[in-house]
């Protein structure tokens, strides 16, 4: 099963928390709240996501994180790629990997197409994206409040 790490989807909770922030600055321990996540992991991937570049950390009273730029000019790739680095389907798509099959292996291409598919569909979503994404949801919330009640019977 191809699947991104804990680690990430936590930093996508903390990122739709930064947004919904609206620019206003927010520290760990809010942004953990809202993302229902511990402290502790919510530092250490706010950290991470601010070493490279997507959030900045800001002093003070009333300091906290927010993003280093525009949410359309963050990608779900830059994400993935600052907590876990690029994706990979099998260890010979990195190139930095010494395979004893890689002169002989057939699948080599096979496998580096798919993996460039995956990163192309990653660079095509941005969190301004995930942002609209999510509310629409809430509309849809709103807007159907009995479906929601049939999503927590179903718990």
């Amino acid at each position: 099963m191809l699947r991104i790490t804990k680690e990430s989807e936590y930093a996508f909770l903390l990122l739709g928390a930064i947004l919904s922030a609206e620019g206003a600055a927010r520290n760990t321990a809010t942004l953990a709240k809202e993302a229902r996540i511990a402290v502790p992991m919510s530092g250490k991937v706010l950290k991470r996501l601010t070493q490279q570049g997507i959030l900045e950390s800001i002093r003070g009273a009333h300091g906290g994180y927010q993003l280093a730029r525009a949410a359309e000019s963050v990608t779900a790739l830059d994400v993935v790629e600052a907590i876990e680095g690029g994706p990979e389907l099998v260890e010979c798509t990195n190139g930095e990997t010494n395979c004893a099959l890689a002169e002989h292996c057939q699948f080599s291409p096979f496998w580096q197409e798919l993996n460039d598919d995956i990163r192309a569909m990653l660079a095509a979503k941005t969190l301004a994206d995930m942002q609209r994404f999510e509310r629409r949801q809430h509309e849809r919330t709103l807007k159907f409040p009995e479906h929601n009640d049939l999503k927590q019977e179903a718990s």
